[in-house]
């Protein structure tokens, strides 16, 4: 066979006549011509005619279309130059050992053709794979920072929310401060006679404001009929759990809301009434019940503006001493027993002194209650308690009956405010307990008896009725 290699060898270059030069073309291999001398057995001439056929045909291959087309179009062009320069006697054998080479040079192209095309697939599809990766690797980094941002923003805005919340509720409370203080050195400069009238003064303004147009108006009035119906209920189903008190004042806010601003007015009016009804029936007989009324009543009077003036109006009608208006009005006359809450019953004469003094100590009850409970938003803060005290120690009640009851009503603030009065004094409860025990020191009664022994129980640090609320 021309020009094949030795078997011998274990070079791959020397096995075959042609592999991939690294830069994208093919080059051959060509055994020294003592290989080929023994091969053809003809002269040197002849040998180097042939040789130079193929060399020539080497290079325009190298030179050339790597398509098969064009390998196999030069290929056959090395027949063509080796017959041209062999003998012509020698053209069969020539043609027969060349055809075999050109078969043996073309096999070893598409073989490495395979094995580079093999290669450029490998490397195509590592590039894909990489690129592949690379761009998973990207979009990973893009959400992952994505996430970052939108986390970022997040927070952000759940800061500047935080920061809203927290200024609106230091506004309200700096408002609801400004306005206890507002109050506070209004009643400070007022005497309790002068606030009785303002307060009075409150419900004919809302008489002539509310009452009088709603009464004309019939949608205003169903509409307050049917919101009064669900309003009364809810009073009634308080408990002594948390979770069923935050119910009952949400209930009654899903009840006021929707309502226009007159129906409004008339339904918070309405609870006030409620309010202080529930305080005559069930505190009268159930103290501890004054305590969930109290929460629902703060959290209303912060929850409605105005709200405040008029329940204190419904407060002070009822019992006057809430704000301590009893020293001036006569016993004897219908307008003064009025003034002071009596109760006229069906048959024209007023109650019995007893059942006053159950009505106005059930009442005060939730006064009390209202007053032991120190939130950041109540109108009502311990400044209150230590001003009624100083009040009611400084009536002057010259009435049998009405000394009776103004006993009362102080050890019924001792038995339900108490505990709370002296936490929020600090050492100045203690000079609070030194003067209430002067007070009533030479006092008779039973009503007198039972504050003297109330005091006696808080020299022990037993003070005022032990409730709290359940989760």
């Amino acid at each position: 066979m021309l020009f094949e290699a030795p078997y011998d060898s274990d070079s791959e270059d020397e096995r075959w006549p042609v592999h991939e030069d690294g830069n994208g073309g093919f080059s051959f291999h060509q055994p020294p011509l003592s290989s080929v001398a023994d091969c053809l057995r003809y002269d040197r001439e002849t040998q180097a005619a042939v040789q130079r056929g193929v060399d020539q045909q080497i290079r325009r291959l190298q030179l050339g279309s790597r398509s098969a087309d064009g390998r196999r179009f030069l290929l056959e062009g090395i027949l063509d130059e080796v017959l041209t320069s062999a003998p012509p006697e020698q053209e069969v054998y020539f043609a027969d050992e060349t055809r075999l080479l050109v078969a043996a040079i073309e096999s070893s192209i598409e073989a490495t053709v395979a094995k580079r095309f093999a290669e450029v697939k490998r490397q195509e599809s590592e590039t894909a794979e990489r690129l592949r990766r690379e761009a998973d690797q990207r979009l990973q980094e893009q959400a992952q920072q994505d996430e970052l941002q939108r986390k970022e923003q997040q927070e952000v805005a759940a800061r500047e929310a935080a920061d809203k919340e927290r200024r609106t509720q230091q506004e309200a409370l700096d408002k609801a401060r400004k306005a206890e203080q507002e109050r506070s050195e209004r009643m400070q400069q007022i005497a309790p006679r002068d606030e009785s009238r303002r307060l009075r003064a409150v419900l004919v303004e809302f008489e002539t404001s509310t009452l009088a147009p709603v009464s004309e108006n019939r949608e205003w009035k169903n509409a307050c009929a049917r919101a009064r119906l669900k309003i009364n209920p809810k009073l009634g189903q308080l408990t002594q759990t948390i979770g069923q008190v935050e119910r009952v004042f949400l209930d009654l806010c899903a009840v006021i809301d929707p309502l226009p601003e007159i129906c409004r007015r008339w339904c918070l009016n309405f609870f006030c009434k409620a309010l202080v009804k529930q305080a005559e029936n069930e505190v009268m007989v159930n103290p501890a019940a004054c305590y969930p009324l109290a929460v629902v009543a703060i959290a209303m009077t912060c929850k409605y503006e105005g709200l405040v003036d008029l329940l204190c109006a419904r407060f002070s009608k009822k019992c006057p001493w809430t704000i301590g208006d009893v020293t001036e009005h006569d016993m004897g006359t219908e307008s003064g027993r009025k003034l002071l809450g009596w109760r006229r019953k069906p048959d024209g004469k007023y109650e019995d002194a007893t059942s006053y003094l159950e009505r106005q100590t059930g009442i005060f009850r939730l006064y009390a209650a209202i007053l032991s409970f120190d939130f950041p938003q109540s109108p009502w803060t311990p400044q209150c308690s230590w001003r009624w005290v100083a009040h009611h120690l400084n009536l002057k009640v010259s009435d049998a009956d009405l000394r009776n009851v103004n006993f009362a009503i102080a050890a019924t603030f001792l038995d339900i405010a108490g505990r709370s009065a002296v936490a929020a004094f600090g050492s100045a409860a203690e000079k609070l307990l030194v003067a209430l025990g002067r007070w009533v020191a030479n006092e008779t009664g039973p009503n007198a008896n039972r504050l003297r022994i109330l005091l006696e129980e808080c020299q022990l640090g037993k003070i005022g009725l032990d409730f709290s609320f359940e989760r």
